[in-house]
């Protein structure tokens, strides 16, 4: 072995030994990529359901930068491109629906093809790194997190961030601890695997923010944005990277009659976002990049827009938005059963043509005219933190 692969293994093995910085403290570790937003979304999540009266020290991990890029340069080829390359057809190609399904086999063939040394990378991370509980929010890779911290002795919970498992053996595990699903396929798929605790919870893991009505804010801003107050509010919204549709969106919207508000939030699509403001339209409207707070915008609308990933769609059922989503050939397979959730249980509606798309910004009800009591329509963030707390709980024991 030459020096700098010495040198460099060496500042690998002081990484993982700093993973967890206290001795005392209950050592979470939860497995999150930025591939999309809502992986990431809902870890920050589970981070503000840490309980305050116990000792517990949450840290993120990366199963492709912290686990296989250890590997060969088989392993370190896919940790190295994965998530970019992920990203990129989220943001730039229309995929139809089967060629989303084809390219689902690839993370399986590579699980297949390099499970031994998948293996081998994991039970060496868990040795090092030694966590008391390991949390996962991710497919395909994430059963490898979870099957192989089950293999450690470690306890582990894998959170189904999707509807349910859409591609085969892709979301739940053969052996686990805790499984936590969103839909009632969900759960039945982990109840038919060895997996010790299986819970339903009424919707996906959100920030706590979104089951909070803050009313006086949202008018606030609404005044603070110049936007007509007895206009009907819609919020055209298409998960972290925007989408070219919204272009098109724009446009179709001029052919509603009644007055209009539209807030655009563009993501971290820079182009997106240069090009809507700088087109003329003949309604009141507000175009944002990135958004920290999405929650307050979602607030003041009557109306979203957008695409049926569980973090932004949901997140606008929890904020009392009556949300419409675009179902099509190009959508994700694995966010179909978003849409038809939404649509049955929470009074959504889903467009394929832009005619379908105006008749139900028509026919939504201005904000304050179905405000039941600014309750939440789903509670699963009482019901996480129910499961959390009972899952540090058996770790302290």
């Amino acid at each position: 072995m030459t020096q700098s692969r010495m040198t460099m293994r060496a500042s690998v093995e002081a990484d993982r030994a700093s993973l967890f910085k206290s001795e005392n403290a209950i050592k979470v570790c939860l497995f999150v990529i930025d591939a999309g937003a809502g992986h990431r979304a809902t870890a920050n999540a589970i981070r503000e359901y840490l309980p305050e009266d116990q000792d517990v020290e949450l840290v993120f991990a990366n199963p492709y930068k912290d686990v296989l890029s250890r590997g060969s340069w088989f392993e370190r080829i896919v940790a190295n491109h994965s998530e970019a390359h992920y990203n990129f057809l989220l943001k730039h190609s229309r995929l139809p629906q089967f060629a989303w399904r084809v390219m689902s086999w690839l993370p399986l063939v590579f699980r297949t093809i390099r499970g031994k040394a998948i293996s081998r990378l994991f039970q060496a991370f868990y040795a090092e790194a030694k966590p008391d509980l390991v949390i996962c929010v991710l497919p395909f890779i994430g059963i490898d997190v979870i099957e192989e911290a089950e293999r450690a002795g470690l306890p582990n919970m894998m959170v189904v961030t999707d509807h349910s498992e859409t591609y085969r053996n892709s979301w739940i595990p053969a052996s686990g601890t805790h499984l936590v699903a969103f839909s009632e396929r969900g759960y039945h798929q982990g109840k038919d695997r060895a997996i010790t605790h299986v819970t339903r919870i009424s919707g996906p893991v959100l920030r706590r923010a979104f089951f909070r009505r803050s009313p006086d804010h949202a008018a606030a801003l609404k005044r603070r944005l110049g936007l007509f107050p007895d206009a009907k509010t819609v919020l055209v919204f298409y998960g972290g990277n925007g989408s070219p549709k919204m272009i098109r969106i724009a446009q179709a919207l001029e052919q509603l009659s009644e007055p209009l508000n539209v807030i655009f939030v563009c993501g971290h699509n820079k182009a997106l976002k240069q090009e809507l403001a700088a087109v003329e339209m003949g309604y009141q409207k507000r175009v944002f990049g990135f958004v920290r707070n999405i929650g307050l915008l979602m607030e003041l609308s009557d109306v979203m827009i957008g695409k049926p990933g569980p973090g932004s769609a949901f997140e606008a059922v929890a904020k009392g938005v009556r949300t419409v989503l675009e179902v099509n050939a190009g959508t994700m397979p694995h966010e179909l059963d978003n849409a038809r959730m939404i649509a049955e249980e929470f009074d959504g509606a889903s467009f394929c043509k832009e005619a379908d798309m105006l008749s139900a910004i028509d026919a939504a009800p201005r904000r304050q005219q179905h405000e039941a009591g600014s309750e939440p329509p789903f509670r699963s963030d009482l019901e996480f933190s129910k499961v959390f707390n009972k899952f540090l709980d058996e770790a302290k024991g």
